[in-house]
């Protein structure tokens, strides 16, 4: 087929194919009634065919070839657009041939094509920040069902354009350049009228100061995908920075995930007297109010003659009931005790550090494990003043013995990095490990994408890992040094804290 890409509505178009199913110059004859069209429009598939036909050149003089005819008024090209001509073998379908034609008003690059086009000036469309103009700004437009269309780049006066465009709606687009804010916008089209921003499209510089916007880290994606856009590329992009940054705060305790946190231990409750009824879940009070914190499920126990009883609900003030019915004598007029040993923990918690009591205890509570603390719980029932193991479980603190006295409790955890969702969200990340996202977002788009500007996924983990070791030596925490007069001497931190690596 020919090299040409432009071709004119309304004018004949004719374009030439060679078949060949040897290794040899002779072409397959024959085949005039054995070949199909399928055509594409603006990225838009299914278009009809008709007005398309196939002949066969000469299959004495000419043996191979194939002529397509397409006609001027009821073929594709008697409407401007970009098209996409496939044209297939039947007898064998990997043998097939596409070419793209841009049919416009003159048949050349300065033909307009579509029903408006569109071209920046100043005032209406011009790339700038501070009002001076920035070149090489890239501009994403999607159709208005949001099928990836074309990208263009503003030049040194941040002008862009032509951009023509096909049918009537809403065409939006974005406007990306590394170092500045993303900016969205859109162009009205309306018959041979397409309307623009109508003012200038001002980004934002963005400092290292302000940290790591989503719109910065979107461009910067882009950038490395080279150009794909659409509502697809977009969640994959989004996924892949947010997977970036999970896979970060994974892989080290960073000082700048480390955060204060805080808990507030309920006092156990003993007043009044319950009764306990054979076969029955329901447990009654009489003599006091059962407290509402007793409605937290399974977190929630009761305690009586050494027997732990999961709660299952607060009725009332005076009614509980209990996970598994009491399997014990029917008892009337019994003390008892109801005490909280699970806390949700913060919900971004990553990694749970240590609890500390404050100056008004002499000791502080000992992280055990879950298994020892359960095996430990079960032989001590009882209250004090406060409680002295904790362990972690699924998303639970969990606490013994249980506390005598409410007490807020503070805590140091390592929190999880926010999910990033509008484009002006900030990466809690330091500002100074730009490159380090960088790199695991490579890997992560070269996962989803295939190879990206950085490399292959391989590759950019590789370097991933190059840069995580740069960072994790260059991390603000404060650990030991060695100095002239030796090691720095150890403090109350150091033994509290859990070790940073």
């Amino acid at each position: 087929m020919s090299d040409d890409l432009y071709y004119k509505t309304g004018v004949l178009l004719g374009d030439d194919f060679f078949l060949s199913t040897s290794s040899t110059t002779s072409g397959t004859t024959g085949q005039a009634a054995n070949f199909t069209s399928t055509l594409t429009k603006n990225g838009v598939g299914n278009q009809s065919v008709t007005g398309i036909t196939i002949t066969e050149v000469s299959s004495s003089t000419n043996p191979g070839l194939y002529h397509i005819s397409c006609s001027a008024t009821t073929s594709f090209v008697a409407t401007t657009g970009d098209y996409s001509l496939k044209i297939t073998w039947n007898t064998d379908p990997i043998r097939a041939v596409e070419k793209t034609y841009r049919v416009n008003t003159s048949g050349d690059p300065t033909g307009t094509a579509g029903n408006a086009f569109f071209t920046a000036t100043s005032g209406d469309g011009r790339v700038t920040t501070g009002g001076v103009p920035l070149e090489n700004a890239t501009i994403y437009f999607q159709t208005p069902s949001s099928i990836p269309y074309v990208s263009l780049a503003s030049d040194a006066s941040g002008l862009w354009g032509p951009i023509h465009f096909p049918s009537n709606g809403t065409w939006p687009f974005e406007v990306q350049l590394a170092g500045y804010s993303l900016l969205s916008s859109s162009i009205l089209v309306s018959g041979s009228t397409a309307t623009g921003p109508a003012t200038d499209l001002a980004l934002t510089a963005i400092s290292t100061a302000s940290g790591m916007l989503t719109s910065s880290l979107k461009t910067y994606a882009r950038y490395q995908v080279r150009g794909s856009v659409g509502t697809a590329a977009d969640a994959k992009i989004m996924s892949a920075i947010n997977d970036a940054a999970s896979m970060i705060s994974k892989a080290r305790k960073w000082s700048y995930l480390k955060t204060d946190g805080a808990f507030t231990f309920q006092a156990a409750y003993a007043t009044g007297t319950i009764t306990l009824t054979n076969g029955s879940t329901t447990v009654t009070l009489a003599g006091g109010t059962f407290p509402t914190w007793a409605s937290t499920t399974y977190s929630a126990k009761l305690l009586y003659s050494g027997q732990q009883l999961r709660i299952n609900t607060r009725t009332s003030g005076t009614v509980v009931t209990l996970v598994s019915p009491w399997a014990g004598a029917t008892v009337t007029g019994a003390g008892y005790s109801v005490f909280q040993d699970e806390y949700a923990l913060p919900s971004d918690c990553l990694i749970f550090g240590k609890l500390f009591p404050g100056n008004g205890f002499g000791w502080r509570s000992d992280m055990v494990s879950f298994e020892s603390l359960r095996e430990y719980q079960s032989e001590n029932n009882y209250s004090t003043t406060v409680p002295t193991l904790h362990a972690v479980h699924n998303s639970n603190l969990v606490i013994w013995p249980s506390p005598s006295i409410a007490r807020n409790w503070p805590c140091i955890y390592y929190r999880k990095p926010a999910t990033l969702v509008n484009n002006t969200d900030e990466l809690d990340f330091d500002p100074l490990h730009l490159d380090l996202v960088q790199r695991a977002i490579d890997y992560q788009l070269a996962v989803r994408f295939g190879p990206v500007e950085h490399g292959t996924a391989k590759e950019c983990y590789e370097d991933y890992n190059k840069i995580l070791n740069m960072c994790i030596n260059n991390d603000k925490e404060n650990a030991s040094r060695v100095s002239v007069g030796g090691s720095r001497r150890y403090s109350i931190a150091d033994r509290i804290i859990p070790d940073a690596t």
